[in-house]
């Protein structure tokens, strides 16, 4: 994939469907912002961006872009696969009584 990437996910998420997108901003060929802006231009599935940067601005952006959750590295994975299971709650509603389960190094939770 490597260069491509960024243009891989556009037509990946063109022709497939998703509970959750985990998105880094620096990425080849088209930055994490535009790869957002074209996801919600189709879909609100949630989009949590991991990046390294840092900054206010960029932050700002992200969350402009309604992210659901805007994650700096480095960051901790059990605290990322909490937020996942948090975004997932969040985004499936009360009527859905389907269990989601995300699993990290033998630690499991349910959504």
């Amino acid at each position: 994939m490597g260069q491509w990437a960024g243009i891989w996910h556009t037509s990946v998420f063109s022709v497939s469907q998703f509970d959750l997108v985990l998105l880094d901003v620096m990425l080849p060929k088209i930055d994490g912002f535009a790869v957002c802006e074209f996801i919600r231009k189709q879909s609100q599935v949630p989009i949590i961006m991991l990046t390294a940067l840092s900054g206010e601005e960029e932050q700002i952006r992200g969350l402009d872009l309604q992210v659901d959750d805007y994650i700096t590295k480095p960051f901790s994975m059990p605290i990322l696969i909490r937020k996942i299971a948090a975004v997932l709650r969040r985004s499936s509603g009360p009527q859905e009584d389907e269990h989601k389960t995300i699993a990290y190094l033998k630690r499991f939770l349910k959504t």
